[in-house]
């Protein structure tokens, strides 16, 4: 009978942390519990799925894919193929619609992009504030999925849509905005193209639909969803677009945003690394 020292032994020692997680999830057991306890026998079917998830993981699947969940702003999410997986520098996004939120007494918050719904649970569920009613939107209904199962986990109440951008609200937004202050909407969207997809052996197994739109520099969505807010009704209401990009788009995007909201205030935000992440553009109505 195999026991957790013997898979220790026989691993990779730069994959070790790695190892010691997929222990821990095939086990039941937090990675504690795996650290001090390398006498604990496997049984035969734990056994069997430590192996299995150690040769994905040399097969080059991403760990969050093998353990089916992700940590990101101290909560863990339920991820799979699906969705792309939640990296840190994203946290600056939750950080910055947080402060937000916390300046403005009656708003909506729409994410679009949502994925595995990690944006606007994080927030909504860091503030623990009543009110905040919250919209997500994604176009794909296996993402739309995964988002439910994680906002049912957290006890977050979030409407979610499928649509293209911001169309699923298009149509109501006279209505949903009615005597709101702010409307604060998340955006991470695709943004990487075909070359830099192809040269980042590390995403390869994440939904491609999710990072590449390979016209305009890889702006073309966030180019048709400021087209779509251009368009909406000016019904006195302050828009706050809170947008993650490649630090290489900060100047191209904001040069688009200036083009379509001449009179919004555009800041870019800087990630942890010192690079340009998050932009930040408001429009006072």
């Amino acid at each position: 009978m195999k026991r957790i020292d013997d898979i220790k032994k026989s691993s990779p020692p730069d994959r070790i942390a790695e190892i010691e997680i997929i222990i821990g999830c095939a086990t039941g057991r937090d990675r504690a519990f795996v650290l001090a306890h390398p006498e604990y026998k496997l049984t035969f079917w734990q056994y069997c799925k430590i192996s299995k998830a150690i040769r994905q993981l040399r097969e080059g699947l991403p760990l969050a894919y093998i353990t089916g969940q992700k940590e990101f702003f101290g909560l863990n999410f339920i991820v799979n193929r699906h969705v792309l997986i939640p990296r840190p520098e994203t946290e600056l996004l939750v950080e910055e619609t947080i402060k937000k939120i916390e300046k403005s007494r009656t708003i909506i918050l729409i994410d679009i992009g949502a994925g595995s719904g990690c944006v606007p649970i994080a927030a909504i569920k860091t503030l623990k504030r009543e009110g905040t009613e919250t919209f997500a939107i994604d176009i794909s209904r296996a993402a739309l999925r995964v988002a439910k199962k994680n906002s049912k986990l957290r006890d977050v109440n979030i409407k979610f849509l499928r649509g293209s951008l911001l169309s699923p609200l298009i149509r109501r937004w006279k209505n949903i905005t009615e005597g709101i202050e702010s409307i604060i909407i998340t955006a991470n969207l695709p943004y990487l193209t075909n070359e830099q997809f192809a040269g980042e052996p590390s995403i390869q197994h994440e939904p491609k639909t999710a990072l590449v739109a390979d016209t305009k520099n890889g702006l073309t969505l966030y180019e048709k969803l400021f087209t779509q807010i251009a368009a909406l009704p000016n019904n006195d209401v302050k828009l706050i677009l809170l947008c993650e990009i490649d630090p290489r788009q900060s100047t191209a995007f904001s040069d688009l945003a200036k083009g379509y909201f001449p009179q919004a205030s555009v800041e870019i935000k800087k990630d942890l690394a010192g690079r340009d992440r998050i932009i930040n553009i408001e429009v006072n109505n």
